[in-house]
């Protein structure tokens, strides 16, 4: 199962002060054009774009310390594998790791 990262629109909408940066607090990740190329984009998709992500990661670092708001915890994660389709909420499966979905994006060349 897919799990929401972010803050849903209605719960910043709440907030006192809406246009804060970072609203919807989603982690991000920037590729540049050498990863571009690897994904196999020949054009660039428009922004707001959905995409569906699928890939591969190992942990580089790992902490917890004691925060104001109790114990917090933080992993870094180093991107190994990646692939991208189109695709938006509720237009994939997940099936034992796998997603079924329609490949636009990025080709898997390694099992």
């Amino acid at each position: 199962m897919l799990a929401n990262l972010g803050v849903t629109p209605q719960a910043v909408a709440a907030r006192p002060n809406p246009s804060d940066e970072n609203k919807t607090e989603y982690p991000t990740i920037m590729l540049g054009e050498k990863h571009i190329q690897k994904l196999g984009f020949k054009e660039m998709p428009a922004v707001g774009t959905p995409l569906a992500m699928n890939g591969r990661v190992q942990v580089t670092g790992s902490m917890m310390h004691d925060g104001t708001a109790g114990k917090e915890r933080m992993l870094h994660l180093q991107i190994t594998h990646m692939q991208l389709r189109n695709g938006s909420e509720g237009e994939h499966e997940e099936t034992g790791g796998e997603v079924k979905s329609e490949k636009l994006y990025g080709e898997s060349k390694e099992k």
